[in-house]
């Protein structure tokens, strides 16, 4: 009866050591799918911001540079103000991601370091199994707010990809229709001539000038 005792202790004990070891590798696997959420998040912010600054120059000269608008001129900026409330979203959802959460960790307090020291290693297996139960417990809470905020802003996304094009066949039509064309670079060219001097006197006479204009 003893011996069996003794196998099923050491039994217990390399059960608690292997759930305490798949746990941990657990809590490593959520740990790195959170940082690959954030990841992808900056990168989708960073999209987002590039997309922001180019429509922003676009943006300046229909609102600012157009002295006339038409009915297709009209289109464009529907497709940008359509396209900054886009943006808008996104950054919304996409900084919610990236927003730091409160998620459960192991106790570093003096109490812990006096719990490892005065308990047999089974209790201290079964009594870090249960914390890294409630902290991987945290983290896929965590998870599961941070990939339903990223599918939302990526849905987005894909929107935003759809009235870009749209942008850019409107921005193309409308200014075919206008006859938009490169300004013409005009060159004046003046040559100056002081050669004629009168040496009897010692005197110049008036400088001749002669100009020519020359359009590209």
């Amino acid at each position: 009866m003893e011996e069996q005792a003794k196998k099923e202790a050491e039994l217990n004990s390399e059960n608690l050591k292997f759930l305490y070891e798949y746990l941990s590798k657990q809590y490593e696997h959520v740990k790195t799918q959170t940082v690959r959420l954030d990841d992808k998040a900056t990168k989708y912010l960073t999209f987002v911001t590039i997309v922001m600054a180019t429509i922003g120059i676009i943006s300046r000269y229909y609102f600012f540079e157009i002295s006339s608008y038409s009915f297709i001129s009209t289109l464009p900026i529907i497709f940008l103000c359509i396209s900054f409330f886009l943006i808008l979203h996104i950054s919304r959802y996409l900084l919610l991601v990236l927003k730091v959460t409160d998620v459960n960790k192991f106790s570093a307090t003096s109490q812990m370091n006096s719990y490892i020291k005065t308990n047999n290693i089974d209790v201290i297996y079964e009594g870090l199994s249960d914390d890294l139960s409630t902290i991987i417990e945290s983290y896929e809470r965590s998870l599961a707010n941070k990939k339903k905020k990223l599918e939302k802003s990526y849905r987005a996304t894909s929107i935003l990809g759809v009235i870009l094009i749209l942008l850019l066949f409107s921005i193309i039509i409308d200014l075919s229709t206008r006859g938009v064309k490169p300004s013409k670079s005009i060159t004046t060219t003046c040559i100056i001539d002081l050669s004629k001097k009168n040496v009897e006197h010692n005197t110049t006479k008036a400088a001749t000038t002669t100009c020519s204009t020359t359009t590209r």
